[in-house]
């Protein structure tokens, strides 16, 4: 994952987010997520799946059905043996794959009832199996007992070794259960019911004219099991989940019906008997679907989904680790330009601090030094050196303190009304000394009783700024000029709100084409005026006071010809 270059970030546009080019060498995008896409393709899959599985299961139960209609209208017995056949063979099927999924899944399903079910099945199989080949008219066992009683006998041998398993099934299914010791119970049970019925041990379902007593009653203690399985279910339906416990209930009340179905019929090729046997398919594919979908597919929905919650999450993580690393090359950026306006800082300190403190050892030396011999013109001169240089200091000290103080958000305004013509007066008192040793002029055209609300002192270092690089920047005996408009609504105040124009013009040499777009930075100067004392902190802090008070600087120049600087200054309540 990649992150924003330092280079980004120094280009940032304000209030722009740092979005890293494409060209970019560090630039590495996160990959478009590929995940959701295809789980609505496995989705999609699935749904269809689903759908085909509905249509197998009702055209394999329509075409079992037919059979059984076909014999009903041609009343030949071949296609009724024909429906059994495919009905109990298709039951075997699906016994035998719930058994290989219940079996082969034994270490990865979440409880022993699809165990117990899938290898209970193997063996219900077996009996369905030697139910099928007994059924009247097979002759596979004609020689061995009565077909009418060989085949309900098997059959009833079937669904209690069924039903009685379903149970075990519940009540073992939090225990830990040994596979190969069930397997061989199992089949040790399923032994015994065969070699009963073998023996004739086991009692007789059919008397050669109808079902005895004994198979009715145990199609009612079959039935009497299996609504005790639901019960069980129903208290287990939360830890089953939603699909698979509907499925069991499906399965289980399939069961029911069949078994009711099987108490109904006098002899096999009745409706019911069909009926009973449509029902236990159903109750089969019902019990497989619930196997495969617990043991099978939801696991792998489950694995599929944390491997898509995992890969938001990681996505996420990155994107936090992108937004982290983003902030902490901006801090490094910041950084960097501190330690940068810090160095400009000290060397601006050590430089202009130099001349005046030099000016000012200079003139105490010859003052000591010289001063019976100095005339009163030498001492006032060298008094009047003293006091400019100190104020040269003392004004570099208030610029150097007010931009700690815009710094650290403490600069405030203290708003009252202001007399914009005073307060250029008091400037131009204060500069008095600088223009005339430059035998400048100032023509100043401010009309009378302009009163607006400002913060005064803010207000007179912004025209001081602005009036000192005028006099500074222009040469000897040229004029400054400083026009004063009240309500001004020209092209400086497009907004049309009311307020003053201040402009100050010079001859002066102008301002160079690169400077320009960083001219209000701080130390910003340009390479013409080394030689010309300057913080390069003037301009600075007059463009912070003068949008502090909402206002708007303007500057024009031409190279070798002069700048006017236009301040406008909106009319505030005080």
């Amino acid at each position: 994952m990649g992150t924003p270059s330092i280079a980004c970030l120094e280009n940032q546009q304000p209030g722009a987010p740092c979005v890293p080019a494409a060209s970019d060498p560090t630039f590495d995008p996160i990959p478009a997520a590929l995940i959701d896409p295809a789980a609505e393709k496995i989705t999609r899959s699935k749904h269809r799946w689903f759908i085909a599985e509905i249509l197998v299961y009702f055209f394999i139960i329509s075409g079992i059905i037919l059979v059984y209609v076909n014999y009903k209208v041609f009343g030949l017995v071949q296609d009724y043996l024909l429906f059994h056949v495919l009905a109990e063979l298709f039951s075997i099927v699906i016994l035998g794959s719930i058994f290989i999924v219940g079996w082969n899944t034994r270490y990865v399903a979440r409880n022993n009832f699809f165990l117990v079910i899938g290898v209970s099945s193997l063996f219900v199989a077996v009996l369905d199996l030697f139910h099928t080949l007994a059924f009247p008219g097979m002759d596979f066992f004609a020689s061995i007992a009565p077909e009418n009683n060989l085949s309900p006998q098997i059959w009833i041998a079937a669904r209690y070794f069924q039903a009685i398993t379903i149970v075990m099934s519940l009540l073992v299914m939090r225990k830990r259960v040994r596979p190969f010791i069930l397997a061989m119970s199992m089949l040790a049970a399923c032994a015994i019911l065969i070699i009963m019925i073998a023996t004739r041990v086991f009692p007789d379902a059919h008397d050669g004219v109808g079902l005895t007593p004994f198979k009715i009653a145990s199609e009612y203690i079959i039935i009497g099991l299996l609504c005790v399985s639901t019960v069980l279910v129903w208290r287990e339906r939360v830890f089953f989940g939603k699909g698979p416990s509907r499925l069991i209930f499906a399965f289980l009340a399939s069961l029911i019906v069949a078994e009711l179905l099987f108490t109904l019929y006098v002899n096999a090729y009745e409706i019911s008997n069909m009926l009973g046997h449509v029902f236990k398919i159903t109750a089969f594919a019902c019990i497989y679907k619930a196997i495969v979908q617990t043991v099978l597919v939801r696991p792998l929905d489950h694995l599929f989904k944390k491997i898509v919650d995992a890969d938001r999450d990681l996505e996420k993580r990155n994107r936090e680790l992108v937004l982290s690393n983003t902030t902490l090359l901006r801090e490094i950026a910041d950084r960097e330009r501190a330690e940068k306006t810090l160095r400009q800082f000290m060397m601006t300190i050590a430089h202009e601090f130099r001349t005046p403190v030099t000016v000012l050892d200079q003139a105490v030396q010859n003052l000591v030094k010289y001063n019976e011999r100095m005339s009163s013109d030498q001492e006032t001169a060298l008094v009047s050196s003293i006091s400019r240089n100190m104020g040269i200091m003392n004004d570099l000290v208030e610029n150097f303190a007010n931009i700690i103080r815009l710094d650290e958000h403490e600069a405030t305004l203290q708003l009252s009304p202001v007399d914009i013509k005073a307060t250029i007066n008091d400037v131009l008192n204060a500069m008095d000394n600088a223009i005339h040793v430059r035998n400048m002029h100032v023509n100043v055209s401010i009309p009378d009783g302009i009163l607006i609300a400002l913060d005064g002192k803010k207000i007179y270092h912004v025209i001081r700024a602005l009036l000192d690089n005028a006099v500074k920047f222009s040469p000897r005996d040229s004029t400054v000029a400083i026009i004063v408009i009240d309500h001004y609504t020209g092209e400086y105040n497009r907004d049309g709100q009311d307020g003053v124009l201040v402009q100050i013009s010079d001859k002066g040499m102008g301002i160079d084409a690169e400077l320009l777009p960083r001219l209000f930075e701080r130390f910003a100067r340009s390479s013409r005026v080394k030689d010309i004392p300057g913080s390069g902190l003037g301009l600075a802090l007059a463009k912070e006071y003068v949008t502090m008070h909402e206002g708007k600087i303007f500057v024009s120049t031409q190279v070798d010809k002069g700048t006017t600087f236009s301040i406008f200054l909106p009319r505030r309540k005080p």
